[in-house]
């Protein structure tokens, strides 16, 4: 069976459908700025934002931390544990959520960050981001490897239906975790409306100033931890500057993950030492213009679930080039450059080429706005909210069939 992700259409007369209760956890939303905001928290943030706008039918509640806000259209259950700290969340997600969502009389439950409770009372769902901690084992903390490897294998045995970030991670929670792909759907993420270039010369030059960015510069948005493959574009970005003795530097714009250490001797022993700009973590506000400023953005990541950097990148028409792994020939389409995630000397080829080909920057500007706006974090919530009719419909918690005759 293949699962439509058209959005529920209102019911024309008849039995009206009922108005389920559809669940989200919400711990993982961070009001941090840290490297914590990025990625799944910025994913939940905007299913709060979204779901009750293109899908009124349910009743929503949300499952957050003390001091943690929804949006209007949410019903909000709080913790009464202190659950910003990782040890008392997992506690509460295994032992105080399924009850509160017992108690919230939900009639499905959303995961949006990779496990599910062990002991759910209504049908889950569960969003897998990636599975790095199979494909990339070396690069986890051993306790949080053996957290992650255990719990994914569990909540996609249990979930009622996965989704995936795209078709590479969809493919990956098939063939690693066993899921059936009748139960595993991709939505692919979307880039926030905010993300538009920023043309204002002016606005652009205090920006500079502000951070005493003197020079053009490339750049790179992404947590600093080891899957993102920062090594090689250090590495690239040594045999550009000893090569063609380009005037750019490189930025790094993000916070700290992880064994992260090890850049800073690697930067040292490389000499790029007044050539490479860590700006740590970027609020949302500041994102449009770090990426509007910059020459070209390069991700040379190992592995992604998604990728929403170079989208971000895309939709602020720079240029992009990205190695060719997982899902990130698939998030940039036709409007990225693409090379192998272990070769430097093809990075500095890429971005060479970029740096010197305005012909190409203009037409990978005009492609990425087109990427851009085909992926919308509106479409995604309209894609997720199909699933839960699907769900709900297949468990006769509501009426009615759906396109698949479900």
């Amino acid at each position: 069976m293949r699962l439509s992700l058209r959005s529920p259409a209102p019911p024309q007369g008849g039995i009206p459908l009922k108005r389920a209760r559809v669940g989200l956890n919400a711990h993982l939303l961070s009001q941090q700025d840290s490297y914590r905001k990025a990625g799944v928290s910025r994913y939940i943030q905007r299913l709060l934002e979204w779901l009750p706008q293109v899908d009124p039918s349910w009743d929503y509640v949300a499952f957050l931390s003390p001091g943690h806000m929804a949006p209007q259209g949410w019903e909000v259950r709080r913790s009464v544990w202190r659950t910003a700290f990782p040890p008392a969340r997992v506690a509460w997600e295994f032992f105080g959520l399924p009850w509160q969502s017992k108690s919230a009389g939900l009639d499905l439950f959303h995961a949006p960050v990779n496990v599910i409770p062990p002991w759910p009372p209504c049908p889950t769902v569960v969003t897998i981001h990636d599975l790095s901690p199979f494909l990339f084992p070396e690069l986890y903390r051993p306790s949080r490897r053996l957290y992650q490897q255990t719990q994914l294998r569990r909540s996609a045995r249990q979930a009622a239906h996965i989704i995936a970030d795209s078709e590479a991670t969809r493919q990956d929670v098939i063939h690693i975790l066993g899921a059936p792909p009748e139960r595993v759907t991709a939505i692919p993420l979307g880039v926030e409306e905010t993300l538009r270039p920023i043309t204002d010369p002016k606005a652009l030059a205090a920006f500079r100033q502000r951070h005493g960015l003197e020079r053009p510069y490339i750049l790179f948005v992404g947590t600093l931890e080891p899957r993102k493959n920062i090594p090689c574009l250090l590495e690239a970005f040594a045999l550009l500057k000893a090569r063609q003795n380009v005037s750019h530097a490189l930025v790094l714009v993000g916070g700290k993950g992880w064994y992260y250490e090890a850049l800073f001797e690697r930067i040292s022993k490389l000499g790029l030492g007044k050539d490479v700009y860590f700006a740590g973590y970027a609020a949302d506000r500041d994102l449009p213009y770090w990426y509007s400023a910059a020459e070209a953005f390069v991700y040379p990541s190992l592995y992604e679930g998604f990728g929403l950097p170079p989208l971000e990148a895309m939709a602020c028409g720079v240029p992009v080039i990205v190695s060719r792994a997982s899902s990130l020939p698939e998030a940039v389409g036709e409007a990225g450059l693409l090379v192998e995630p272990d070769d430097p000397q093809a990075l500095a080829e890429a971005i060479s080429l970029l740096l010197e080909d305005a012909d190409l920057r203009e037409r990978l500007r005009r492609a990425g706005f087109e990427r851009a706006a085909q992926l919308t974090w509106r479409r995604t919530a309209q894609r997720t909210a199909a699933i839960y009719l699907h769900i709900l419909r297949e468990n006769d918690v509501i009426e009615g069939k759906d396109e698949n005759g479900c």
